[in-house]
């Protein structure tokens, strides 16, 4: 199965699969999950401006 999420869906992960399925030919079909954005807010020191990091998930 893993192999078949690398060579269809281009992922490496399972966890980023919302569902498989074997498909009558034997071919695996993938629908990837859809993450949301993770959005970290963090002060660095006092008198500097508040510092927002978007993190997006890469998904090919």
């Amino acid at each position: 199965m893993l192999a078949s999420l690398r060579s269809n869906a281009h992922l490496s992960d399972p966890s980023q699969v919302k569902v498989a399925r074997l498909e009558r030919s034997g071919q695996i079909s993938v629908i990837p999950r859809v993450c949301e954005p993770q959005v970290i807010e963090m002060t660095i020191e006092e008198g500097v401006q508040t510092v927002r990091v978007k993190l997006e998930p890469q998904l090919k």
